[in-house]
Formats: C-alpha cells, structure tokens, sequence
C-alpha cells in the first residue's frame, strides 16, 4: 500500500482472542451434541420411563390434548408458515433503531421468512447489508414473538427484531435497545430455551455443563403435556398392554393433582420463578452434576437448582418480570397465610386457558372460596366486610357491581407492565389488598444501569452452611453485583471441604479472569480438568490463560484438547486457527476457521480471520469476500474496517481506503493503528499536514508504534 506498511498481524488476532474470551466467559449451564446416536428425550440413567411425542397423548385423551393445544405454552415454539402470521409483513414491516443507526425489514418470501438490516453510507447507499431466515417462532403470540436461526451446525440464535402484539408493532427485541447490542450473534442457549420449549432429542448428558450449545435440526414445537406429567414412554406401554391393571397405567406418568402442593407448585416454578436479580445468570444455579433437561415433575426443585434473590432491604425488590408470576404469588398474604397451600392451579387450569370474562369468573370463585365473607357482603347490599377492609381507598360493596360481574384480579392483581421486556404489559400476580396507585402500564425504556445488591439465598429458604456458602458464593460473582465479596465468599467455601464436582471451580475461575487474577484463575480451572477431563468451557479459557501470559504452545494444546471432545466447537477452532497463522501454517489455520464456520456461520471473527490469513497469501479477492461478510454480519468492528482499509490501500485506492480508516475510528477512537494507517492514506493522497495530525495521534495513543515515530521523523527532515 505505497507508504503503509502492513499492520502486524498479531495485533489484529490479540483484539479477535479478546472478544471471544469475553463472549464465551459468561457461559452457564450449557450443552454440546457430542457424536454420539442421537435418543428420544432420554432420561436419566435408572429411570426407564423416556420422553415420546406429546401427539400420541392425544388418542386418549382428545378433549384435553385439543384444548392444551389452544393454550400459550402449547404454542411457546414453532415453525414459521403462512398460517400462523400475526405480524404485519407488508405496510408495516421496517423498522429503523436509531441507537444503533440500524435499518431492519421483516420479509415474507416464497413461503419464508426473513429479516435483514442495513445501514446507509454517506449518499444514503445501502450498506452492510446482512439477512437471516427465521426458522423457529418463540413465543404464542399472547405478549410477543421473538424469531430464531438455527444453523446447519446446530447454533441457535436471536434475531434482533420481535413483534409486539399488544402495541400492534415491531420493536427491539429484549435487552437490544442499546447503541450497540447483539443485532444478529444472540446465542441461544440450553439454559434459555429450557423455560419456552419442550426437552429436544438430545445425545445423553449433551446438556451438561462447560460446553458450546447446539441443537438437533428438528425441535419440538410447543411445550408438551411431558413438561408436567413427566416422561410418557412407560405409561404408553402400559396402556397399550392387554394385562396392566389401572392403578398400574396411572403410576407410570405423574398427576400433579396427586401430588403434594409444594411439589405441584414446583412444577410450575421450574420456569415461573423469576426473582429480581436483573442478571439471569445470577438468578439460579443448577445443583452439580444436573444437566439442563434433567428437572422431572414430581421432584423437589431443590434438588434441580437453587434460587436467588435481592436482600430484602434493596429498594429494587419491587422490580417486575416478565416470567415472575410465582415469584409474585409467594410474596401474597393468600400465599403465605394458606401455609404454601395456595398453587397457580387454584386459579388456572393448566388444560384449557380461560379468558375475558371467564378467566374472570374463574379467578373470582377461586378468591370466594376462600373469602366467602365477601359474596355474603355483596349479596347483603352492606359494606364490605374485614376482607375488604375499611380504608378510603378500599370501595363499599354497592359500588362493586353484580356478584356476577366481580373482577377480583383486575383490583387485587393489576396487568402492569415488565421491566426486563417493556413492550409487554402481564397480571402482576402477587395478590394485594391495596395495589399501588401509579400508573403501572406507563411507557417505559430499557434500563441498563449497574446496581450492585447483595444477592441472598431465595428457594430453598435454608440449606446446611458449607453448601450454603458455596451456592451464594457462586451466584454472587455470577450476578456481577458484589463481585470482590463474591470472590472472597467463594474461595473460602472450596478452601474447606473441596466438592467433586467441576462447576464452582470453573465459576470461580471466570470471576478471577474478569477480575484481573489469571494465574489464580489457572489453577481453579485446571482443578475442574481434574474432575472432569472434557470439560470444554474450563479447557478453553486455560488455553486463553496461556496464550496471554505468552505460552502459545500450552494454549494450542489446550485448544486442541477441548476440540477431541467437541470437534467442531466454534470458538476454539477460530482461536486455534489464530495461532497457527501466527506460527506461519496457514493451511493449518484456514482449515480451523472453515471449521468454526460450519457450526456457526454467522461467527464474524471466523469470517475476518479468515479473510486476514488470505490477505496474506495474496489472495486478495477472498480476502475482501470474507472481510466484507464479517462486516455484514457485526458493522461495528474496528478492526475488519481497519483491514479492509488496508487492502485498498494496498490497490492504491486511496479515498476507500481513507473511508475504511475513519470508520474504524469512529468506532474506536483509541485505535492506533488506524490512526496511523489513516495517516499513510493522507499522506498517499498529498494530504500531509492532515497525515502528520493522524501519526500523532497513533502515537500518542500508542507510545510503542514506531512507525509513526518513523513517519514523523521523516517528515521533519524534509
């Protein structure tokens, strides 16, 4: 490129190897799909009964299947078709994010479905141009559809874009409305899709902790009868047999109505348990050695994960979720002065979803069977009795209107609206007698703001000490919120009695990771490879360990270890590819990246890393394909501008290049080597004075870049 010298490549890479420690650093309970036969819905080992398909329920009962099917949860995932269309696909389907400066299309095609984004250049050209097929639909429609892709690699991922039924309109899908934000990369996981789908075919323990999630092709549509009735493979085969007695048949599935309250309530709260911990990753935590699908109704959630809260002091404790119903409800007097008697199922049948003025009716049976006190009220025509209470804000019986037409949720329950999806407005379940007088479905905006809490234990109440302290050790540096008491909290737990299992010590390893403590973290990690050799998550970040404390050789060993149990896993593919290039193995390198791609086609730094080791070769024109690609599918990475901006420096197409420089800038002002690169390209172009400003910025930004020393050295002796 004339004057430009070319940008080290080490440089470029050491910026990728960053971002994607920071992307996988925040993984949780997640699973891989390891080569294995692939099984249907297996359960866990010593229990027979296996999960089937939910349609087989049907031809015995009909009635019931048919009417669950109506319902929201039946309808919580499923293929996009012409059928199900509730969105507005032709007049209202574009949608501009200024945050972001992103344009968004929502498109039908030919029977399918899409949404692209572009951005607009400086002549109001399109640019950045990058579409994605919505494979799956999460979510009834009730409150909102959010759209996913699922790879050919098994990536699962969320599309930036969501309809919001209630506003008749679409909007940024939750957590995006921000500058900058997932727009296409949003992976979906195990731990997520555990709460909107039924269990998926997955291979045995494929869900288990520390390793990259994938899905199979084909994905259950809809949560099943299953997800509250347990595995229905055994009790098929019973009720297909000539010989099986009926008490016999019923055993073999679980009737929540038999169960005891505080078991059927935890079906429920497998799901509905949202506390007001913002950060879902410090919301819960699974027991050790739990895999994601492995809760079974009719279990103790004890036994599955741990739950947690804000301490009851925190003025946030009022915070309102989308999916905290249960929450809500044990937080009423109804709840707690019925001794945990109280169930969603005293409101709700879980068969068949009412609604208007008979889910109305409904509700208001539930509530006089057990304040009788208040139809006797009413029906006198006196005030209302203790039930209603005497204060000025509580309404005399007269002006309740007809027995019959009692509203007990709209007064007692009010709709209000979410805080964590604020284009949604639900029924606050939490039963009050004098719910808060504010507007509560006042328009609201995301909120991002950082609020350190103290995080206490929530569901179980109580576990023995060394547990207790371990689990809130854990879910304090996961919240994020207290980290440095978070960390002193759990280091101390596992410096007693060391558990054997692998996930507090991989846990507390991250939190030393983002707190600055490598080697302390290096040796956490290589105690979870200790207790579990195929560990992905732990082999990973000790292989990041090692690149950065500048062993390259220990983290290619590390890479490649965590690849012999996951031979495609994205992120060690592109980082193992990484450093082969900087060890001049190309062939090597390109063959990683390829692979990363084909799990994850939408991997951007695959793309760039690509096009990078390409350049290299002199292979320009796929270099330009692959960097381009990256920038189509993350527009906001210096970098890939900045290498671009290099290529056409490169072809002497000085004014491209020059426009590929500022806009790296723009998006990393504190970006040396753009800073310099842009230099040259002025300097090419006769620009001098305005080169020397731009090498003395790169220089002051980077004291060590001695090239720019260099240039502006040259140029005083001129």
């Amino acid at each position: 490129m004339g004057n430009v010298p070319s940008m080290p490549v080490l440089r470029r890479f050491s910026i990728e190897l960053f971002f994607v420690l920071a992307c996988l650093s925040v993984s949780l309970a997640c699973g891989f799909q390891k080569q294995e036969q692939p099984v249907s819905r297996t359960a866990p080992p010593g229990t027979p009964a296996q999960y089937v398909e939910a349609q087989v329920c049907e031809g015995c009962h009909q009635e019931i299947y048919q009417a669950y099917r109506q319902s929201g949860m039946a309808r919580s995932l499923y293929r996009p078709a012409a059928s199900n269309v509730i969105e507005d696909y032709t007049a209202n389907n574009r949608f501009f994010h200024a945050l972001s400066n992103r344009h968004y299309r929502m498109l039908q095609r030919d029977g399918r479905f899409f949404q692209r984004r572009h951005q607009l250049d400086s002549r109001g050209r399109e640019t950045n141009v990058f579409e994605q097929e919505v494979t799956y639909v999460i979510g009834s429609g009730n409150h909102a559809r959010t759209y996913l892709n699922l790879s050919e690699g098994g990536v699962l991922t969320q599309l930036p874009v969501s309809w919001y039924p209630q506003e008749r309109r679409w909007a940024m899908s939750p957590g995006y409305d921000r500058p900058r934000h997932d727009d296409f990369s949003r992976k979906v996981t195990h731990n997520c899709m555990f709460c909107h789908n039924a269990y998926p075919p997955l291979p045995e323990k494929s869900d288990r902790y520390g390793h990259e999630n994938t899905f199979p092709k084909e994905l259950p549509e809809g949560i099943d009868c299953q997800r509250c009735h347990g595995p229905g493979s055994r009790h098929l085969e019973l009720a297909a047999g000539k010989t099986s007695q009926v008490d016999e048949v019923r055993r073999a599935i679980v009737n929540p109505a038999r169960l005891d309250k505080r078991l059927q309530m935890d079906i429920c709260m497998q799901c509905h348990l949202e506390t007001t911990l913002p950060e879902a990753e410090g919301r819960s935590v699974l027991r050790f050695g739990r895999t994601v699908y492995s809760y079974r109704p009719g279990e103790s959630l004890d036994e599955y994960i741990v739950h947690f809260d804000r301490a009851s002091t925190s003025p946030l404790k009022d915070r309102f979720e989308i999916d905290s119903a249960a929450y809500r409800l044990r937080q009423s007097a109804c709840f707690l002065k019925t001794g945990e008697q109280l169930t969603c199922t005293t409101c709700h049948d879980p068969h068949r979803i009412a609604r208007g003025s008979e889910a109305a009716a409904q509700v208001r049976d539930a509530c006089l069977s057990c304040h009788p006190e208040a139809s006797r009220a009413k029906t006198a025509g006196s005030n209302p009795s203790p039930a209603h209470g005497t204060s000025a804000t509580r309404r005399s019986a007269a002006h309740l209107g007809p027995l019959n037409s009692l509203d007990c949720a709209k007064c007692h329950m009010p709709k209000r609206r979410t805080e964590d999806v604020v284009h949604v407005v639900m029924t606050d379940h939490w039963i009050q007698p004098d719910p808060p007088r504010a507007n509560l479905v006042a328009p609201r905006k995301e909120s991002y703001a950082f609020e350190p809490q103290e995080v206490v234990l929530y569901h179980p109440e109580a576990l023995p000490s060394e547990e207790r302290e371990l689990f809130l050790g854990i879910a304090q540096v996961l919240a994020k919120s207290n980290q440095s008491v978070g960390l002193v909290r759990l280091k101390g737990a596992l410096g007693g009695k060391q558990p054997a299992a692998p996930e507090p010590f991989v846990k507390l390893a991250l939190a030393q990771m983002q707190a600055g403590q490598p080697e302390q973290a290096r040796v956490n990690f290589r105690m979870a490879l200790e207790r579990d050799p195929e560990l992905a998550l732990a082999g990973y970040n000790l292989a990041e360990i090692e690149r950065t404390q500048g062993n390259p050789q220990q983290a290619i060993e590390y890479y490649r270890q965590v690849l012999r149990v996951d031979a495609s896993h994205a992120e060690a593919n592109n980082n193992l590819g990484i450093l082969l290039a900087r060890q001049q193995q190309p062939d090597l390198a390109i063959a990683h990246f390829e692979t990363a791609l084909r799990r994850n086609p939408a991997f951007a730094n695959a793309h760039a890393n690509l096009g990078i080791v390409r350049m290299q070769q002199g292979k320009v024109e796929q270099a330009i394909l692959h960097l381009e690609r990256a920038l189509q599918i993350d527009p906001d990475t210096a970098e890939t501008h900045n290498s671009l901006g290099r290529i056409y420096g490169g072809r002497e197409d000085f004014k491209q290049a020059e426009a590929y420089f500022r806009q790296a800038i723009r998006i990393d002002p504190a970006h040396a080597l753009a800073h310099f690169n842009l230099g040259c390209a002025l300097e090419a172009s006769g620009r001098v004075s305005l080169a020397m400003a731009s090498y003395r910025e790169a220089l002051r930004l980077d004291p060590q870049l001695e090239e720019a020393r260099r240039m502006l050295e040259r140029s005083a002796r001129r």
